[in-house]
């Protein structure tokens, strides 16, 4: 396999980018999960779901108003977006547009189900459970277009951050149009590997096929059975048979075999809209589900190899403004090792007060636990976005540069930072100095250098990852003291 990022001459593991590292000559069996565009907390997966629902709202509005035409219209524009690589192609992707006669069969899909001519289907991510012919690979395909303009922007950041070359007048593709409701198509600067353009996407947007796969049976089979069960022990009846010992039990394999069970797409509509609390459960279990590891997209992946070998280009950085290049792209690749997921989105000296101020990294915040999530839920501070500055000094950082760091704070961006750098000659000082930030209302700086780096690698590489969040906890505590 040669990887987007090898094919630009970066050597860069998985576990150190933000997006998956695809195969250009091959799909990989990942899917987007249409569940994790609900979650409007993360500002990208906020702008995606605001799309994937006007879209829908849109289709669903032409269906019960059985506007055929316009709905097969804006169906036809939906193809598979070989740009990704992702998907169950043997060799090399080449997608297809759904074009007219894929595009009538989902309407008929869409037309003929109670679900959706109800008001009970509301969201992509349900069209699995209650739409006939509607699975995880064609939600999948329609998440992609429908969010194709916030890919390829995300793109180009990444493309920006890690030094990829771009390629100006790239047809973009369909772009859906949240507020015109339409699609539009125009020319992009995308990258082009092996003369094919690239779309990149989040790692945390993916899961595998086979964890998307057959949801509606999982619903049917671990909430809706259970559920069945349960009613008819409460209230009796032929399903339920009494033990030797005298307790109750009915049986699943009875309840299938039962004509007014029997599994069908329509079934689990009735079921749904007459037990809507079912419903809620399964969705809340959803979306506490595991996403893609890192390990699962690079083959051979060990973790302790591949944290000595961060630790050892770290120390072969000299000091100094000649490298401070590389300094600055090793950093990126570390960061997002140890805080990923909770640190992503990553670009790079983003422009702000109107291009008068640069900050080197912007991370977004998408932490729910831990020591990035409570900063905000716990202390109430601002921090949304979290800047980062690289300093490669043969020095220790002063004044200038901590202002430089606190002049990039505001209530809407954050007032939380992180200060990179070598090494520190009077750690006293430098700690000083973090107080001062914050004694001063400005904000919260956490300064690290390669001695605490090295620390925060060893207990990633060693499964004690609980113990980087206690090491920020405290640095950032003696912030406060």
């Amino acid at each position: 396999m040669t990887s987007f990022s090898k094919l630009f001459g970066s050597n860069q593991s998985q576990a150190t980018l933000d997006f998956v590292d695809v195969d250009p000559d091959a799909d990989i069996p990942l899917f987007f999960d249409p569940y994790v565009f609900e979650d409007i907390s993360d500002p990208f997966f906020a702008k995606c779901h605001v799309a994937i629902k006007s879209f829908f709202d849109r289709l669903l509005f032409l269906v019960r108003a059985n506007d055929e035409r316009k709905a097969k219209e804006i169906l036809s524009y939906l193809q598979e977006p070989n740009e990704l690589c992702f998907g169950l192609s043997s060799g090399r992707p080449s997608g297809r547009g759904i074009g007219r006669g894929q595009a009538e069969d989902m309407y008929e899909s869409f037309s003929q189900s109670e679900a959706a001519k109800s008001g009970l289907l509301t969201d992509l991510a349900e069209c699995e459970l209650f739409v006939t012919g509607i699975g995880p690979d064609k939600i999948s395909d329609i998440a992609a277009n429908i969010i194709r303009r916030h890919l390829i922007t995300y793109t180009q950041q990444q493309c920006e951050l890690h030094g990829f070359p771009l390629t100006a007048g790239v047809p973009s593709g369909p772009l859906w149009d949240e507020a015109q409701l339409r699609w539009t198509q125009t020319y992009v600067e995308l990258p082009v590997a092996k003369g094919r353009p690239i779309i990149l996407v989040p790692k945390k947007l993916v899961r595998w096929r086979g964890d998307l796969s057959h949801q509606h049976k999982k619903y049917y089979d671990h909430f809706v059975l259970n559920f069945l069960k349960d009613q008819h022990l409460n209230s009796g009846g032929r399903f339920v048979h009494i033990l030797k010992d005298g307790s109750p039990r009915v049986y699943k394999t009875e309840l299938k075999e039962a004509p007014q069970y029997e599994l069908s797409k329509d079934f689990l509509f009735r079921f749904s809209r007459d037990n809507p609390t079912v419903l809620a459960q399964y969705q809340e279990a959803y979306r506490l589900t595991k996403g893609v590891e890192v390990s699962e997209l690079e083959e051979n992946f060990d973790e302790s190899t591949f944290v000595d070998t961060l630790k050892r280009k770290l120390k072969s950085i000299p000091a100094g403004t000649k490298d401070a290049n590389k300094y600055h792209r090793l950093m990126i690749g570390i960061l997002e090792y140890l805080f990923y997921p909770n640190l992503a989105y990553p670009v790079p000296e983003q422009n702000i007060n109107e291009g008068r101020k640069r900050i080197d990294i912007v991370y977004t915040n998408t932490a729910k636990s831990g020591f990035w999530s409570r900063i905000a839920s716990h202390h109430d501070i601002p921090s949304q976005y979290i800047m980062v500055e690289c300093k490669n000094y043969q020095s220790d950082v002063a004044n200038p540069e901590f202002d430089q760091l606190v002049g990039r704070f505001s209530a809407n961006r954050g007032r939380v930072g992180i200060l990179l750098s070598r090494s520190i000659d009077d750690l006293d000082r430098y700690l000083a100095r973090c107080k001062d930030v914050t004694n001063q209302s400005n904000g919260y700086v956490l300064a690290l250098v390669d001695s605490d780096i090295d620390l925060l690698l060893d207990y990633a590489s060693s499964y004690r990852r609980s113990q980087i969040d206690e090491y920020l906890e405290n640095r950032f505590r003696n912030l406060l003291m």
